[in-house]
């Protein structure tokens, strides 16, 4: 490739008047203009006035704090590392520029810039623009999204097509016109936004002064809990979910307005739509959990129907069972504890059949007079009221456990009588036998279950037990 080399001051002009193709321009410590590129033509018409034309790519180097003044590309324009003032006609493609001082441009495809000392002045991108760590900045109007970052000045944006991300800006900031989604954060200056026709979030507290967002769609504000504010809200709809001071709510003409606020009147907010307003706390620390319209503003949950009212006669099914199956572990576990042959026994009277129409019956007594007297209602302030079904419950559990209570009690009698049938046998006296009890245990009186107790504490003999079981 071709190069040509002029020497120069450490400020000279360097003027591109044309360009066919993409244009990449860095710096060098030298005092010289390097032009590389075909068909280049390069000319000095005054001292320290470097003018190149070129119908295809070309490649500049100049000294850092050169003058740049560039017309019209058909290409991508890249500058790096220039600190002088750079003036920008039309660019077909993007517009790059890294480590800049004062720009001006009229039109790019898309604008991408970082580390720009500015002020940074476009009048119209076609497409998305991306700013990191610049200085002032005003855009006239964008087609696409717009994303600035660490801007240490004021940021005036006109007309905007698409999202716009504005995040830590130490100046004020004014918008005219967006039509995407906004997204604001860490604000450092005033804030006026004129006509926002999509949703917009505030992020973070203000600085002291008057801020005004008028939009036509939902607005969100995540306030930090320890930030002043003076709010003035007007929407449809508001949901308030800061604890503001001496809060006012009136209704005019399907507008609602809600005034108050946090710690003093310093800062002044006043939020603007006929669709919805937000505010929410937020505790400063991340990015916040961004809310959704239509789920916050949702109504609150239709109450649970009351549960069906359990018909008596399946609360008799499944009481039957449970008594059933209890009073069965019972029996079983006293066949375990005395023999098989109590098995036999139990079978011959019947018992469980017995036992179990017998609880099953009270039961039944309970339950029916428990929902002849449960209330319709109970009052508001009270713990509800235990419904048919747990009642009937309770008292079966009730009821089994007082059948446990008297077949334990029948077992501790049977293990005596056992205990000292065992003591007589060892001793060798065969002779003398306590009679056998009723094959029932519960049908023992008391007067049995007294010589028998007398028995096992040694009270009596053997012989006298005998003697008077058999006088009873």
């Amino acid at each position: 490739m071709h190069e040509q080399l002029i020497d120069t001051s450490e400020t000279p002009h360097v003027m591109l008047t044309r360009c066919g193709g993409d244009v990449t321009i860095a710096t060098w410590q030298r005092k010289a203009v390097a032009v590389s590129g075909e068909g280049c033509d390069v000319e000095t018409p005054e001292v320290d006035v470097v003018q190149v034309g070129a119908d295809t790519a070309v490649s500049l180097r100049i000294p850092p704090h050169s003058r740049l003044t560039i017309g019209d590309v058909s290409g991508n324009l890249t500058i790096k590392h220039v600190a002088g003032l750079v003036s920008i006609g039309q660019v077909t493609g993007d517009l790059r520029l890294a480590t800049v001082g004062n720009v001006q441009a009229k039109s790019a495809a898309k604008l991408h810039g970082e580390g720009i000392d500015g002020p940074l002045t476009v009048t119209a991108v076609t497409q998305t623009i991306l700013l990191r760590n610049t200085r002032d900045v005003a855009i006239e109007q964008a087609g696409g999204d717009v994303s600035i970052r660490y801007a240490n000045g004021d940021v005036a944006l006109g007309r905007i097509g698409g999202r716009l991300d504005l995040r830590t800006i130490s100046g004020s900031l004014t918008v005219k016109w967006v039509d995407g989604t906004v997204y604001f954060g860490n604000l450092g200056g005033q804030v006026m936004l004129s006509d926002v026709r999509s949703v917009v979030h505030l992020v973070g507290g203000l600085m002291q002064g008057e801020h005004t967002i008028t939009g036509s769609a939902d607005l969100f504000v995540y306030w930090p809990t320890g930030a002043a504010l003076s709010l003035t809200a007007e929407a449809a709809q508001i949901r308030n979910g800061l604890k503001l001071r001496s809060v006012t709510e009136t209704t005019s003409e399907g507008l609602t307005t809600l005034t108050g606020y946090l710690k003093d009147f310093k800062t002044a907010l006043r939020l603007h739509t006929p669709a919805r307003i937000g505010l929410l706390p937020w505790d400063g620390s991340g990015e916040p959990d961004y809310a959704d319209g239509d789920v916050l503003f949702a109504p609150p949950p239709e109450p649970a129907a009351e549960p069906a009212a359990v018909p008596v006669q399946a609360v008799d099914v499944g009481m039957g069972t449970a008594v059933s199956r209890a009073v069965a572990e019972v029996l079983t576990s006293i066949e375990l504890e005395l023999g098989p042959e109590w098995k036999h026994r139990f079978a011959a009277l019947e018992l469980e059949k017995r036992l179990t129409e017998a609880i099953a019956a009270e039961l039944q007594s309970d339950l029916t007079a428990a929902l002849a007297t449960t209330p319709a209602a109970a009052p508001v302030a009270a713990p509800p009221a235990p419904t048919a079904g747990i009642a009937a419950f309770r008292q079966a559990e009730q009821a089994v456990q007082k059948s446990l209570q008297q077949a334990e009690e029948s077992m501790e009698v049977t293990r005596a009588r056992a205990a000292g049938t065992a003591a007589e046998e060892e001793a060798g006296d065969v002779e003398t036998a306590v009679p056998t009890p009723p094959a029932n245990p519960t049908q023992q009186t008391p007067a049995q279950l007294r010589i028998l107790d007398l028995l096992e504490k040694g009270a009596i003999t053997v012989e006298q037990a005998s003697q008077l079981l058999q006088a009873l």
